[in-house]
């Protein structure tokens, strides 16, 4: 409550079970190694950024679930440690029943769960203080939820859409596959010309995607760039038309880069929305013909 300044509720947002590529050695060597999207793994939302809309009378909340951990917490190892302090074996419940993951054959090889970081605190179900099912840090998606009198309830899910969009129109890290994937992590949410659209940024990949999710149950991807040159997106600004001084909306986007001053960048998008088609059974993965982002321009240089 921010006129009070009161919290009013806390509550978890559990776990979100998705398919992912989870090794970054299942095919060493491959001109495209994500070719196994394969590994059904819970994950820990962890929202990096959220925005909220109202649509149809009812708040919504959208998450940019990317998920982090305190490494010198020892918060994560890799499922298939089993030597030094960062060993899962006395961690994880061998006893567990079989439909558990922890007492798949080979489930802990690197071929399938063995390289992936999971938490070392969650994932025991039946309160005997052993993990019985492996959960990974962020669930490499974004999330839509419905704000009700008892909190928050999940709409909508991307599942493994960025991971699968971005291996199939190239710029994917397979070293990434092991830890968090592709990082959902900058997002913002505006309206333009009557329809409600979300901007997320992949923290690895570097991509800017824009989605319409003015049906919080049903949203559908509309475009997605790469500015050249520009690393991690994480900052995400939106100015409307009728502030704008090219009389179109635009979007904002900072780049932190990765240390080298060419890659931190402020890139600048005008927004269109025509046309933009209506969603079909094919939309969600094809891209939907509408040029959605236009780069502008970019300039990196000093705020003052």
């Amino acid at each position: 409550d921010i006129p009070t300044e009161k919290w009013t509720e806390v509550k978890s947002l559990g776990t979100i079970t998705q398919t992912i590529d989870a090794s970054d050695q299942n095919n060493a060597g491959s001109a495209n190694n994500l070719i196994s999207i394969t590994q059904s793994v819970p994950g820990l939302p962890m929202p990096d950024t959220i925005g909220t809309y109202v649509a149809n009378g009812k708040t919504y909340v959208v998450t940019a679930n990317e998920g982090d951990a305190r490494v010198d917490d020892r918060d994560v190892s890799r499922f298939g440690d089993i030597a030094g302090n960062d060993s899962m074996n006395s961690l994880i419940d061998t006893d567990s029943p079989s439909n558990f993951p922890t007492t798949q054959t080979g489930i802990r090889t690197n071929e399938q769960l063995g390289r992936l970081n999971i938490s070392r605190i969650d994932g025991d179900t039946d309160a005997d203080g052993k993990i019985d099912v492996p959960t990974m840090i962020g669930t490499r998606s974004y999330s839509i939820y419905e704000q009700t009198g008892s909190g928050l309830v999940r709409v909508y899910d991307s599942g493994n859409f960025f991971e699968t969009w971005i291996s199939t129109n190239g710029g994917w890290q397979d070293s990434r596959s092991d830890d968090k994937g592709p990082e959902p992590e900058g997002l913002v949410v505006v309206t333009v010309d009557g329809r409600t659209f979300a901007f997320i940024g992949m923290e690895r990949t570097s991509h800017v995607f824009m989605f319409d999710v003015t049906d919080p149950t049903s949203p559908f991807f509309v475009d997605a760039k790469l500015v050249s040159g520009a690393l991690r997106p994480e900052g995400f600004n939106f100015v409307t038309a009728a502030n704008s001084p090219t009389g179109t909306a635009l979007l904002f986007v900072g780049f932190e880069g990765d240390g080298v001053a060419s890659t931190e960048q402020v890139a600048v998008f005008s927004v269109g929305t025509s046309p933009i088609p209506e969603p079909s059974s094919a939309a969600a993965m094809a891209g939907l013909g509408a040029l959605g982002l236009a780069a502008l321009r970019r300039r990196r240089r000093s705020v003052r």
